[in-house]
């Protein structure tokens, strides 16, 4: 079985989530979709605090991926244009 993954990010949950909903995709795991909403992602800066722990940055936006048994319809595609972001190179979660 072929599944075709996504990654999207928005201002915040509330873009992503309704660019699902326009899209008519549910955000409930089914037979055809699962979407994983990851939230805020943080990057180690390189640079540790006066405890030694690392210090960590947030990226851009609000994250989610999304896996789909087929690939996104033309209207599919449309609905989520505002959030679609090309696959990362180095993704921070991937489906196991």
């Amino acid at each position: 079985m072929t599944m075709n993954d996504y990654w999207l990010r928005g201002d915040d949950e509330a873009a992503v989530l309704s660019a699902m909903a326009e899209a008519a995709i549910p955000t409930l795991p089914s037979t055809e979709s699962s979407f994983d909403p990851i939230g805020t992602i943080w990057k180690d800066t390189g640079t540790v605090d006066a405890e030694g722990n690392p210090v960590m940055e947030p990226l851009p936006g609000w994250h989610a991926n999304l896996r789909l048994r087929h690939e996104l319809t033309l209207d599919e595609e449309a609905a989520l244009a505002p959030v679609l972001i090309p696959p990362p190179a180095h993704p921070v979660r991937v489906w196991g």
